[in-house]
């Protein structure tokens, strides 16, 4: 039987009301805790608190726009199209997705990502990329960083002229190069 040796054991329903909170009341901010299994032997285990910490610092790094943060891929409104046409063009689109996301694991393992394209403005291309990224973070426990395009090559612009921003700027390609999942939304439409 495993023993927590932390201080500030609470009840259950003053555990999650507390955990609601900014510190954590078991585990003071920490996220680990130190446990004794039946040898006696003490050992860091994951706070209860972790898993939600860890999901908000990833929901955070993100950086999804907040009209976007609760949009999945079952909450895509096929109603929003007024063209039959567009309709099922966007009902493939979901197909595709719900697949891709279903067979995630064989999809990476083959180096196989999503590109998706249209030429009309305003036919679900983000909330689409939206809807991929949430499923990403929230289902697979996977890091994802969304962002358009301009704001990257703004990025980056804002790191020349300056003496060190050489640095600064191999630090944001990097730090694009290393995250798992890059959602690239307005890919192309940048003007030269």
């Amino acid at each position: 039987m495993k023993q927590t040796l932390c201080d500030g054991q609470l009840s259950r329903e003053q555990d999650q009301k507390d955990l609601n909170g900014d510190t954590c009341p078991i585990c003071h901010g920490e996220e680990w805790v130190y446990e004794r299994d039946e040898y006696g032997v003490e050992y860091a285990a994951p706070c209860k608190c972790r898993e939600r910490k860890v999901m908000d610092r990833r929901l955070r790094f993100a950086e999804l726009p907040d009209s976007l943060k609760t949009i999945r891929l079952n909450t895509f409104n096929l109603r929003r199209y007024t063209r039959d046409e567009s309709r099922e063009i966007a009902a493939v689109a979901c197909r595709g997705v719900k697949f891709y996301l279903d067979n995630l694991d064989a999809m990476m393992e083959n180096g196989m990502g999503l590109y998706l394209w249209s030429e009309e403005k305003g036919s679900g291309k983000t909330r689409m990329a939206a809807s991929i990224a949430n499923a990403l973070m929230l289902d697979h426990g996977i890091q994802v960083k969304f962002s358009t395009s301009l704001n990257i090559l703004q990025e980056i612009k804002n790191t020349w002229g300056q003496d060190g921003n050489k640095r600064q700027e191999g630090y944001l390609l990097d730090a694009l190069q290393t995250v798992k999942v890059l959602v690239i939304d307005d890919f192309g439409t940048e003007e030269a």
